[in-house]
């Protein structure tokens, strides 16, 4: 048995077809764990970022060794491209680490990395069309869990501790960060949208979801998160094949929410969202709009370091040992330039690159047009919500993207399905 199994046959698209021995069954369960534990970051071991997830991903990635073999193109015609980015990043990380920082912080940072862009994809991508779906409803169920713990917790004011709720009453939940929280969430809307548009979820109940979703961004107090989430649903509405309905719905939708302010007060948000976004917005002080002006400050101090460590960055994690503000800038574009060069930044860039490519060559086809729109507006989505975020190996925010791009490898979801087929786990048959 070979490790690394070819695809790229025409007769055979899918690589795990027709399964029906134990292996099969126990490296599904294992995938659709991963998917759904890897968004609840406060699943984790103590003292070390080596999430519950992760535990399972390397169990799978062993049970698909001894079962079939890894995929060779798990990124498709784009997986040479995607390795070719992370290679780059992670190495212009490692050399900084070698010149200037600390080497064993920057092996560990980069083991990180590794798992989050490397491990996961492998474990969840280039699956059949019930596997891929399967995955998805797992990954949505996490996102309900999240949701309704956080606004359980802040609407009947639990007392969850730090971890879940910061001082100034802003939800963590169980991401445990709230910028990350809201980030999330709104690079999950196009994925909830698209499953919706195919029927693969009842569409009054991806609204629920959505409604659901927006409020608990709210509830973080996440400009990013809220800013993410309008460009996500704006996008993914008004790029669907009946955008001019779909636009009309989101007007009379805004009215609606603005009618209701208007008559209802404020008073009917959530506080934080009030004290933090409609206040600064009354007020036309963009200032108040969060730590606004301290992340400015950060930046322009991240460009002026970026010019001493164009060539050899500064190390994995020493950005705040170099900067006389002690703090990292929130944007991995910055942080990539000062901690691994230009070298970091370009992988970066090439990793983008690589998912956008994946996602123009699936919306050339028809029959792929819904999938590869859903996959495009996430990874925007994602460039856009990382610029506000330093290192972003957690888990969680890569996995909108992989599971919009395992549904997107199997374009027949694009003209829907029947979800009572998809849910038979057990059932043996071929999805070619």
């Amino acid at each position: 048995m070979t490790i690394l199994s070819p695809i790229g046959a025409k007769a055979r698209p899918n690589l795990w077809i027709d399964r029906n021995n134990s292996l099969d069954r126990l490296e599904l369960i294992l995938a659709a764990a991963v998917a759904f534990l890897a968004p609840i970051n406060a699943a984790r071991l103590p003292g070390i970022y080596i999430t519950y997830a992760d535990i399972l991903a390397v169990s799978c990635l062993v049970v698909m060794i001894l079962n079939r073999g890894l995929p060779a193109r798990f990124f498709g015609v784009m997986t040479g491209a995607y390795l070719v980015g992370l290679l780059l990043f992670c190495g212009g990380l490692f050399l900084g680490s070698l010149v200037h920082g600390d080497i064993l912080r920057g092996v560990i940072g980069i083991s990180q990395y590794f798992v989050a862009f490397l491990i996961l994809p492998l474990v969840l991508l280039r699956r059949s069309r019930r596997e891929a779906m399967i995955i998805a409803y797992a990954f949505l169920a996490a996102l309900a869990v999240v949701c309704l713990h956080g606004i359980i917790i802040i609407s009947f004011n639990i007392d969850a501790g730090l971890g879940y709720i910061s001082y100034s009453r802003r939800l963590r939940g169980l991401v445990e960060r709230e910028n990350e929280f809201g980030g999330l969430l709104a690079m999950s809307v196009p994925l909830v949208i698209a499953l919706a548009r195919t029927r693969m979820i009842p569409p009054f109940l991806a609204w629920i979801g959505l409604g659901g979703m927006l409020y608990t961004v709210m509830l973080t107090g996440s400009n990013t998160g809220i800013i993410s989430f309008a460009i996500a649903i704006l996008a993914t509405m008004l790029t669907g094949k009946n955008f001019l309905r779909d636009g009309a719905f989101m007007v009379v939708l805004c009215v609606g929410v603005l009618a209701s302010i208007a008559s209802f007060g404020v008073e009917i948000l959530p506080d934080v969202f009030e004290k933090r976004v409609v206040a600064a917005l009354s007020a036309g002080d963009l200032e108040r709009l969060g730590s606004l002006a301290g992340r400015m400050e950060l930046t322009n101090d991240a460009l002026y370091l970026a010019q001493d460590y164009l060539v050899v960055g500064a190390g994995f994690d020493q950005y705040r040992e170099v900067s006389q503000h002690y703090a990292p800038v929130h944007n991995i574009y910055l942080l990539a330039l000062v901690e691994g060069s230009l070298i970091s930044l370009i992988g970066l860039g090439v990793i983008l690159f690589a998912l956008l490519g994946q996602a123009s060559l699936l919306i050339a086809h028809a029959q792929s047009y819904r999938a590869g729109i859903c996959l495009a507006i996430t990874v925007l989505v994602f460039a856009l919500v990382i610029s506000a975020l330093p290192h972003i190996y957690a888990r969680f925010l890569v996995l909108p993207w992989i599971v919009a791009l395992g549904i997107a490898m199997n374009p027949a979801l694009a003209v829907g399905g029947k979800r009572a087929e998809i849910l038979r786990l057990w059932r043996v048959r071929s999805d070619v």
